[in-house]
């Protein structure tokens, strides 16, 4: 059974996780197993401590040769949250090589995961933007899945080991998340490069850094706070 499980896919194993919360009596024998379960999920969309920030952003030394930038500046994102908080319930981030560099990609729709990395496609009532000169603008979605396919050749052309790492396309991020852990943003929010295990395999991610200031109830008496943003997919 363990080397089935060490088989999956990352989307498989998450599946079989959920499969296993949903068949578990909850009765004391179970109960040690749930906890692990269930601390898993909440790392997602939810604060971190400084050193957990730190191991993340030094774990992109190996990642390298993807040539990355540390962070990722945004302007005025509460803006574009604002603008598409009513009618979208998830945020997606992905990791995209435009024209000239890597950047990010926001997606916004009410799917949580829709497309795996072979099958990229968008419903017309989505609405994405790209990051550039630290500006979110929206973008077609033509260029869209050229600039993601554009990441996706570059990751694969470098040959990372899949034993040791694992692709990630975009980032999954909850609204109820924004709308429970921050009361605002800053006029120049940072998200910085990271890398995140995942099942044994180091996978991109990303690190939101903000000032406690804008947060509801962080946990940190600092005033640095540091959130993953969400489950990277596929």
């Amino acid at each position: 059974m363990k080397n089935l499980y060490q088989n999956m896919s990352h989307a498989e194993k998450k599946l079989s996780m959920i499969e296993d919360i949903l068949q578990m009596d909850f009765n004391m024998t179970d109960k040690k197993s749930f906890n692990g379960m269930f601390h898993l999920y909440l790392d997602m969309n939810e604060e971190i401590d400084r050193d957990t920030a730190n191991t993340e952003i030094n774990n992109m030394i190996f990642f390298s040769v993807l040539g990355m930038p540390e962070s990722f500046l945004i302007e005025n994102i509460e803006t574009t949250f604002k603008e598409n908080v009513f009618w979208s319930d998830y945020i997606h981030i992905y990791f995209v090589k435009d024209d000239d560099e890597i950047t990010l990609l926001l997606r916004f729709n009410v799917a949580a995961d829709n497309e795996d990395e072979m099958n990229i496609k968008f419903e017309t009532t989505e609405r994405l933007y790209i990051l550039k000169n630290q500006k979110l603008s929206r973008i077609s979605d033509i260029k869209a899945k050229r600039y993601i396919e554009n990441f996706k050749d570059l990751y694969d052309s470098l040959g990372f080991d899949p034993t040791r790492f694992a692709y990630t396309q975009y980032i999954t991020f909850d609204y109820t998340k924004v709308r429970k852990n921050f009361k605002e943003f800053p006029v120049v929010t940072q998200l910085l490069t990271a890398a995140k295990e995942d099942f044994g395999l180091l996978r991109l991610n990303t690190i939101l850094q903000i000032d406690r200031t804008y947060c509801k109830d962080p946990k940190t008496q600092e005033n640095d706070v540091f959130y993953n943003i969400g489950n990277m997919q596929p």
